[in-house]
């Protein structure tokens, strides 16, 4: 089964974060606790790490766009698996 990697929690009261960098692209390999991207909010910038081995399959936010804290951005799991 796929892995969601999630938007952190960047701050009390906080609802998005701004994706700045992807580091990963999809099909690249990432080991556990690998930074994948950096995120930011209100002045306050973070890294993200994969939360698991595998191939990134799916990036679901662009650099430069908004997502929700605490739900998926990307997905990281086996070539050909499919995606909740």
């Amino acid at each position: 089964m796929a892995t969601a990697v999630l938007m952190p929690q960047v701050g009390e009261n906080i609802e998005t974060a701004i994706i700045t960098a992807w580091m990963k692209r999809a099909k690249d390999s990432v080991a556990q606790g690998e930074v994948v991207c950096t995120v930011e909010a209100e002045k306050v910038t973070l890294e993200v790490e994969a939360p698991a081995s595998g191939v990134m399959l799916k990036l679901l936010y662009k650099e430069g766009e908004d997502a929700p804290v605490l739900k998926p951005i990307a997905y990281i799991g086996q070539p050909g698996e499919s995606l909740p």
